[in-house]
């Protein structure tokens, strides 16, 4: 029964720790979100659920031609921006 109760902790972890950095989530947001869900995943993976943010990764995994990707950390910007408005990185000159 406690590997059980392990497995279900590993995966909460796994599962909140990609899904906070692929909507664009700081790196501490994510390292408490990780946590939050390994310590207590009956709380954290419902909490995370409700207050998480819109997805910032292309559904279809196509090109999308408005948005693109922070070299950096990965975000998804608007084209027009020159700076990434989460990690700050100026190297999003167009290519």
């Amino acid at each position: 029964m406690y590997y059980i109760f392990l497995l279900i902790r590993l995966i909460a972890f796994i599962w909140i720790s990609r899904d906070t950095v692929r909507r664009g989530k700081s790196t501490l947001s994510c390292v408490l979100w990780s946590v939050g869900a390994l310590v207590i995943p009956i709380i954290a993976v419902p909490l995370w659920i409700v207050v998480r943010p819109e997805d910032k990764k292309p559904k279809n995994g196509g090109e999308i031609h408005h948005l693109r990707q922070c070299p950096d950390c990965g975000v998804y910007v608007d084209e027009d921006v020159s700076e990434c408005p989460n990690c700050h990185s100026q190297k999003l000159e167009r290519e």
